[in-house]
C-alpha cells in the first residue's frame, strides 16, 4: 500500500527547475543543462536510476505513437511533423495560448542591487519606474487586485531606454555550471572520467542558481510599459506582479502538424479558431449524436447565491443543511466544490475526464466555477490581442460560456448515458445562469434546515397557529409569540400580514382582494420584512 515512487532519468532536476522558476530561456535544453553533465554519454545511450532520458526521448519520439503531455512535445524546428496526426485531448484546458512570470518585491530588491553594484547611472534614469513598483508592492493591497489599466495608471511614463543595455546588464550568468573554466578549460570538453571528478551534486547547483541567478523579468516588463508586446497584460494580486504574454509554442506545433484532433465536449469552434488564429471554417466539427438520456435529474438552487469562495455563516450553515439532507437519503452522495472547502471533488481537478463518481446517484456542484478574474482578462486579452476590460460585452459572453462549460462537464462526470438503468441526479447549488433547462428549487423546499432564518421563522409561526387551534386557543400575536420564542411586538411589525393570511386565507391583510388558499410563507414573510 505504499505509493509507487519513480526515481527521475536526469540527475539535473532540481537546478531545472530553478532556472525555470528565474525564467531563464533554455533553462531545460540539452544545449545548457547537459553538456557538463557526467552522464551524458550515458544518458544518451542508455537508461539508470538517475540518467535515461535523452535516451527515452529518442526512443520515444521514433515511436509510431506518443503519448505526452503538449509542453513535452518536441519543437517544430527539432521534429518533422509534416506527417503526424495529433490528438489533443480536452483541448480547452491543455492548448495554451499564455505564458506567465509573477514577480514579487524580492525580485525588484533584486534588480535594485544588482543595478547599485553595475550602473548607478542606470539606476538613477530608472528610479522613478522602481520607486513606483516599490510603493506598489508595499501600498495598502486591494481585495481583488489591479487590472491591467490600474497597474499602468501608477507608474510613470517611459522616458527613452536602451533596452540593450539593461539586457546585457541583467543577462543571467551561468558561469557556476562551468566548474573548471577557472583552470582554462570548458567542463564539457573534458572526457567523462576527468568530468566527474569534478561532479557537484544537483541540491548544490540548485542552490547557487537560487542565489546567483536573478529572474529574468524586467525586459519583458519593460516592453509592455511600451506596448512593444501585443495582447500582453499585467495585473496584481496578493502582493505579486504578473506578467501575461502571447505564447505560440503550441499553435506553431498544431501549424506543423499534418493534421490535428481537438477532443473536448464544451470547447467551442469560434473559441478554438481565436486560439488558432484561423478561419472558423477551417475547423472541421465531428459531434457525436447524443442519445436521449432520462434517468438524470438536473436541478438548481438558487437563493444562496452565487457561492464562490467568500461565503458568510449563513450560506454556509443552509449549505451544510443541504448536503446532511441529501445524504441522510442518499450515502452516497457526493459534493463537487471550490478546493479551498474540502470537498469530494474540487472545480477544475475533478471535473474532466475522471470517473470517480461511478457510484454516484446524487452530485452536489457548490458554486459557479469561475476562475480567477485576473486571470481570465489576461487570458482573453492574449487570445484576441486587445485588452480586456470587465465590462466589455465580448469578454462577458466569454467568460459565462467558460464557466458554462466547467458546468457541462461536471454534471457529466455521472457518467449518466453509461447507467441507463440508474435514476440519478445533479443538483446545482448556485444563482449562476446556466443556460439550459433546470428544475429550479429553494434551499427551504429541500429541507427545512437550510431556510433561512425569515423562512425558518415564518414556518415556526404557522406551526404556532396550527398547534394553538388544534389545542382550541385563540392564536393571538401574544400566544403565538410565546409559541415561537420572540416578542409579540416583533410579530405585530415584521409578520401581522403573514399571521392575519394564516387565519383568514380568503383575504389579504387589506381585506380587499381574494388570495390563494395556498399561502406562500415565504414570499409574505420577505415582503413583511422589506415593508
Amino acid at each position: 500500500n505504499e505509493p509507487y515512487s519513480i526515481p527521475p532519468n536526469c540527475n539535473r532536476t532540481q537546478l531545472i527547475g530553478v532556472l525555470r522558476s528565474k525564467n531563464v530561456q533554455g533553462a531545460d535544453t540539452a544545449s545548457l543543462i547537459c553538456g557538463t553533465c557526467p552522464l551524458k554519454e550515458c544518458c544518451k545511450h542508455s537508461e539508470g536510476n538517475g540518467y535515461g532520458f535523452l535516451y527515452q526521448r529518442r526512443e520515444a519520439l521514433l515511436a509510431t505513437r506518443v503519448r505526452s503531455h503538449p509542453d513535452s512535445l518536441a519543437a517544430p524546428s527539432d521534429y518533422d511533423y509534416s506527417e503526424v496526426m495529433l490528438a489533443w485531448d480536452e483541448a480547452g484546458h491543455s492548448f495554451k495560448v499564455s505564458r506567465k512570470i509573477q514577480v514579487t518585491l524580492s525580485d525588484v530588491d533584486a534588480l535594485i542591487r544588482l543595478l547599485l553594484s553595475e550602473n548607478t547611472t542606470l539606476l538613477e534614469t530608472l528610479k522613478p519606474l522602481i520607486n513606483a513598483l516599490v510603493q506598489l508592492f508595499t501600498s495598502k493591497p486591494r481585495k481583488f487586485g489591479l487590472t491591467h489599466s490600474e497597474v499602468l495608471a501608477r507608474l510613470p511614463e517611459l522616458s527613452s531606454i536602451d533596452l540593450n543595455s539593461i539586457a546585457q546588464l541583467i543577462e543571467p550568468n551561468l558561469g557556476f555550471l562551468n566548474t573548471t573554466a577557472e583552470y582554462g578549460v570548458d567542463l564539457q570538453d573534458l572526457p567523462r572520467n576527468l568530468r566527474k571528478q569534478f561532479l557537484e551534486s544537483d541540491r548544490v547547483k540548485a542552490e547557487q542558481a537560487h542565489q546567483l541567478v536573478p529572474k529574468q523579468w524586467f525586459i519583458e516588463f519593460l516592453m509592455i510599459l511600451e506596448q512593444r508586446i501585443p495582447g500582453a497584460y499585467l495585473s496584481f494580486h496578493r502582493q505579486t506582479l504578473t506578467l501575461t504574454f502571447p505564447d505560440d509554442r503550441h499553435r506553431a506545433i498544431v501549424n506543423s502538424a499534418k493534421t490535428t484532433i481537438f477532443l473536448d465536449a464544451t470547447l467551442t469552434p469560434e473559441e478554438l479558431a481565436r486560439k488558432l488564429q484561423c478561419q472558423l471554417h477551417e475547423i472541421l466539427v465531428c459531434r457525436q449524436i447524443a442519445p436521449a438520456i432520462d434517468n438524470l435529474a438536473i436541478k438548481q438552487i438558487t437563493d444562496l447565491g452565487r457561492m464562490g469562495m467568500q461565503r458568510g455563516k449563513q450560506q454556509e450553515r443552509r449549505l451544510s443543511a443541504l448536503i446532511e439532507h441529501y445524504r441522510s437519503i442518499a450515502p452516497t452522495t457526493k459534493v463537487i466544490d471550490f478546493k479551498k472547502f474540502g470537498a469530494d471533488g474540487a472545480h477544475w481537478r475533478d471535473g474532466r475526464g475522471v470517473n470517480t463518481f461511478l457510484d454516484t446517484k446524487t452530485l452536489l456542484i457548490v458554486g459557479a466555477p469561475c476562475p480567477n478574474l485576473l486571470e481570465m482578462l489576461s487570458e482573453f486579452t492574449t487570445v484576441t490581442g486587445t485588452v480586456a476590460t470587465e465590462t466589455m460585452p465580448e469578454f462577458q459572453a466569454w467568460l459565462h460560456q467558460t464557466i458554462q462549460a466547467e458546468l457541462i462537464q461536471e454534471i457529466g462526470r455521472l457518467r449518466s448515458h453509461r447507467r441507463p438503468s440508474e435514476s440519478l441526479q445533479v443538483v446545482l447549488i448556485t444563482d449562476f445562469s446556466v443556460g439550459f433547462e433546470v428544475e429550479f428549487l429553494k434551499a427551504a423546499e429541500v429541507t427545512v434546515g437550510a431556510a433561512t432564518q425569515t423562512e425558518q421563522l415564518a414556518i415556526a409561526i404557522k406551526q404556532a397557529v396550527d398547534y394553538l387551534q388544534s389545542i382550541r386557543q385563540k392564536p393571538t400575536q401574544q400566544a403565538s409569540a410565546e409559541q415561537v420564542g420572540v416578542s409579540q411586538g416583533y410579530i405585530s411589525r415584521k409578520f401581522s400580514k403573514l399571521l392575519q393570511l394564516l387565519l383568514d386565507p380568503d383575504c389579504d391583510a387589506n381585506h380587499s382582494n381574494p388570495a390563494s388558499s395556498t399561502v406562500d410563507l415565504t414570499t409574505v414573510a420577505e415582503e413583511a420584512l422589506l415593508a
